[in-house]
């Protein structure tokens, strides 16, 4: 794959049409022939995936929920954003602790007040901080692709009903490209 760089500009011509350098040596040097491939390449796609969490799980958040894979060898999921939404059921829940979206060492904690109302809500996450956070200089080096999960800070909830809806919004990415 040709790297584009950011700014260059597009003239569309034919396969058919031979193209004949008639420039100034000074001109030729800067610029460079892209096909619509290379184009197609460099663009970068950004893919949304939604997990529902329905109350049977929602009891056992103390065993994480895999809400994203593994990006695979030589590539990591780059997190745009991240949404929680809950709606409830008949009955509020009782007896758990704060949520914790984790990944790869870092995590998002939610406040467990999201899903003990019994009212629709949601939270935006954008960023996925360092834990704990003083820690600056944190990275990962490709073995260490872990995904993402949701799960409790400490105890599971006992009681209520309801769906916790996560929505990620992610682009995969390749080491080099």
């Amino acid at each position: 794959m040709t790297a584009i760089p950011a700014g260059t500009q597009f003239v569309g011509l034919s396969a058919s049409t031979e193209i004949v350098e008639k420039k100034s040596a000074q001109n030729n040097s800067s610029q460079a022939i892209y096909t619509i491939k290379d184009i197609a390449a460099a663009a970068v796609t950004t893919t949304t995936t939604i997990v529902n969490i329905k109350s049977a799980k929602i009891y056992d958040l103390s065993r994480p929920v895999n809400l994203l894979a593994v990006a695979g060898v030589g590539a990591y999921n780059s997190i745009d954003n991240i949404i929680v939404e809950y709606t409830p059921g008949a009955t509020p829940f009782t007896g758990g602790s704060n949520l914790k979206i984790e990944a790869n060492g870092t995590s998002a904690i939610i406040d467990s007040s999201l899903i003990t109302n019994e009212s629709k809500a949601y939270i935006e996450i954008r960023e996925l901080h360092c834990f704990p956070e003083t820690t600056v200089n944190v990275f990962y080096p490709e073995g260490l692709n872990l995904g993402l999960y949701l799960t409790v800070v400490g105890a599971d909830f006992a009681t209520g009903d309801g769906t916790i809806r996560v929505i990620i919004t992610y682009t995969i990415r390749n080491f080099g490209a």
